[in-house]
């Protein structure tokens, strides 16, 4: 049973099959004078093109496999309405921290490091319809990064319910005002 290559393997090959096609060009103008077609040369070429094309068609594959597995990805669930506002008053009281407190400029550089699942995971094996990412202020660890909290664990909540969650908070600070201890 053959091995299965990668896309890296077939490439490499293929450069180093370009790289003796050129070398061997080179000497068979210098020996032939400009005959491009000598067997040798034929060969060559017709190797590095039976390899281009199995380079595309591994590519493809990779390609297709990797949004097949995208799409195995389950969507996250919806919460409860108790649920939602839970997680409303624990984030007007402070002990919930979301990706949200994170200003926007810094999102993209700090969100692994503040959640660090974040950092090692695969973006691949998330969720597509993450619409807010959340810890109890108790999971922090005990270094923070920039004055933010580090979390080892993080809990995810799909886009419909992240925005009614943050419409609660907006309804829950216009009702009680902001809190004095934040």
């Amino acid at each position: 049973m053959s091995e299965r290559r990668t896309t890296t393997d077939i490439y490499k090959e293929l450069t180093t099959l370009q790289e003796k096609l050129n070398a061997d060009e080179q000497q068979w103008t210098n020996v032939v004078g400009r005959n491009q077609d000598a067997p040798e040369i034929k060969h060559a070429r017709s190797r590095i093109d039976r390899l281009r094309k199995k380079f595309k068609k591994r590519r493809e594959q990779e390609i297709l496999e990797i949004s097949n597995a995208r799409k195995l990805v389950p969507l996250l669930p919806s919460k409860t309405d108790q649920e939602l506002q839970q997680l409303a008053f624990g984030i007007y009281s402070g002990n919930i921290f979301t990706d949200r407190h994170i200003d926007p400029s810094d999102v993209e550089h700090m969100l692994g490091m503040i959640f660090m699942p974040l950092a090692f995971s695969d973006p691949t094996t998330l969720p597509p319809n993450i619409g807010c990412i959340y810890e109890h202020v108790l999971a922090a660890g005990h270094m923070g990064i920039n004055g933010f909290p580090t979390f080892t664990s993080m809990k995810m909540l799909n886009i419909e319910d992240a925005n009614i969650v943050f419409q609660k908070v907006k309804q829950i600070t216009q009702e009680y005002g902001i809190p004095k201890d934040l």
